[in-house]
């Protein structure tokens, strides 16, 4: 019993000489030991054992520098997150966490405190609200849409954190708005935030908002129509659009959609029974076309002899022949912009793959010179048609396309000058938006003008 006592005593001792130690002592046999029973010599092989173990290089510690880190933990439900003043320093410094920085911004937002949520943007920050068609760069005009929020922003309208995740230099937040504690419709939104490394500040953000809007289905449908219309337009050139236009499945243009046909032939029919048919000042106002007054053919007929005023200009070289009527020009102005729009539909329609094999030069021709209205027909056979498939490329749709392009756009901005300046004698140009006003809301033609733009 003796015996192990000892042993664990020299054990002991043996351990508490390992911290100071720096290189290895070697046990050598006492010369005056005798021969030891078999308890003994397991103890003296144990601390043998425990001393070889010891490193034979000098220890070091390492110096730990204490920093302060702000507390970074994901919140859900939470209008804000309150800092502690400790942390509140933390912002301008390499360690602080994008997620405090950014519970923290949206605390001063809540508050109202546009002078304190600015603290946290750096100079070279780049706001990207896509309420906005452009984003805020640099500090100061964050700061004044941040002041713009808080002024305009009643309280009790608050974000609420719904989740929060990230690091040190990035987060994402799921949020929606509440009022007085219950949340308001519609708007629920995802942000991305991003912090400068150096300053420790916001660096960049977007923020995306839910739209009132919801197509369901019907987005994917308006997809399928217009990205190979994108791809045709924007390619920059026929060879290019070909290319691309061939990496889409053939069964992009075959697939028919009969439930989209049957509900274009209804808006069709809605709208030529409203804007075209439907009693004198009933639903529309001014006339329909069963009770056009003689006056107002006239004047269709006299703005359709100065089409894009180039009997006008022929007039005036007196080459024309034709003499030139004289109209009102508030009427002309709208009658030749809206033949413009209507001019640049062409190399659109021919670009269309889809409506391949419906007589789009014929609905364009309806388009052009009676009414837009034919178009909803057209999107109606459109649906439900199976083109064939294009064997050769057209060399000239390029040509098409920029110069209907080039000559619309010349005879819009001609329209808008010659509303206001064009033929004196009809009143300065002041007096003309109210005459347009007064056009519109009385005369069937002027208001069916307006709803084809």
């Amino acid at each position: 019993m003796r015996c192990r006592i000892r042993i664990r005593a020299r054990a002991s001792e043996t351990m508490k000489c390992l911290a100071p130690l720096r290189t290895t002592t070697l046990i050598t046999p006492r010369p005056w030991a005798r021969k030891e029973s078999g308890t003994r010599r397991v103890g003296a092989r144990l601390s043998e054992t425990i001393m070889n173990l010891a490193p034979r290089t000098p220890i070091t510690r390492p110096c730990w520098k204490p920093t302060l880190k702000r507390r970074c933990s994901r919140r859900r439900g939470v209008k804000g997150v309150r800092s502690t003043p400790e942390s509140k320093t933390e912002v301008d410094s390499s360690a602080a966490c994008a997620r405090g920085v950014v519970t923290a911004m949206y605390d001063a937002i809540n508050d109202r405190n546009a002078d304190k949520a600015i603290q946290y943007i750096d100079d070279n920050c780049v706001y990207e609200d896509l309420n906005f068609p452009e984003p805020k760069v640099g500090k100061a005009q964050v700061e004044e849409l941040f002041r713009k929020s808080c002024e305009d922003i009643p309280k009790g309208m608050d974000f609420v954190v719904d989740e929060i995740t990230g690091d040190n230099t990035s987060c994402g937040v799921v949020w929606h708005v509440e009022i007085l504690g219950k949340v308001f419709p519609n708007t629920r939104g995802c942000s991305f935030y991003k912090i400068s490394p150096e300053s420790g500040k916001l660096v960049y953000a977007r923020d995306v908002v839910e739209s009132p809007l919801k197509p369901g289905e019907g987005a994917f449908a308006l997809m399928k129509v217009l990205v190979p219309l994108y791809l045709k337009i924007e390619g920059g050139n026929d060879e290019a659009d070909e290319t691309k236009m061939d990496t889409l499945s053939e069964d992009e243009f075959s697939e028919t959609n009969p439930w989209a046909g049957r509900f274009l032939w209804s808006v069709a029919a809605a709208y030529v029974s409203w804007l075209i048919l439907s009693p004198p000042n009933l639903l529309a106002p001014g006339e329909p076309i069963w009770a056009i007054r003689p006056e107002t053919l006239k004047e269709v007929v006299d703005e359709s002899i100065n089409f894009f005023w180039i009997n006008i200009l022929l007039d005036q070289l007196g080459v024309s022949p034709l003499p030139s009527p004289v109209c009102n020009p508030v009427s002309e102005a709208l009658f030749n912009f809206v033949n413009a729009w209507s001019f640049m539909y062409l190399p659109l329609l021919l670009a269309d793959k889809k409506s391949d094999g419906l007589p789009k030069i014929a609905f364009w021709s309806v388009q052009m010179f009676l009414t837009n209205a034919i178009l909803t027909p057209f999107l109606a056979l459109r649906a439900t048609n199976v083109p064939e498939k294009r064997t050769t490329v057209d060399g000239s749709s390029s040509f098409l396309r920029k110069s209907f392009g080039v000559t619309g756009s010349i005879v819009g901005i001609v329209s808008l000058g010659w509303l206001f300046f064009a033929r004196p004698e009809y009143g300065a140009a002041a007096d003309r938006i109210p005459t347009l006003v007064e056009l519109l809301s009385h005369d069937r033609v002027a208001f069916a003008f307006g709803v084809d733009c």
